[in-house]
């Protein structure tokens, strides 16, 4: 619930501040999230504290990762 409520938030900022943007980064954190869920149910059953850590890892990289190549392709 946390991690879902974090991720709304963070939709809604990015949203406000990139407009058109926006959809280059949130569409790769909603696809880590699908393969979270597939991948934490599918080979372990369930959530762990070491599998919500690694998708606030995963997640905060592909963000970042996309911010990057949002800026370089936009100058």
């Amino acid at each position: 619930v946390v991690l879902l409520s974090e991720l709304m938030i963070f939709m809604l900022c990015i949203l406000y501040y990139f407009r058109l943007g926006a959809l280059v980064l949130i569409l790769p954190a909603a696809l880590v999230s699908v393969c979270y869920r597939y991948m934490s149910y599918g080979k372990f059953g369930g959530t762990t504290g070491d599998l919500a850590g690694w998708f606030l890892q995963v997640t905060e990289l592909t963000i970042l990762l996309m911010c990057v190549i949002y800026i370089c392709v936009s100058f």
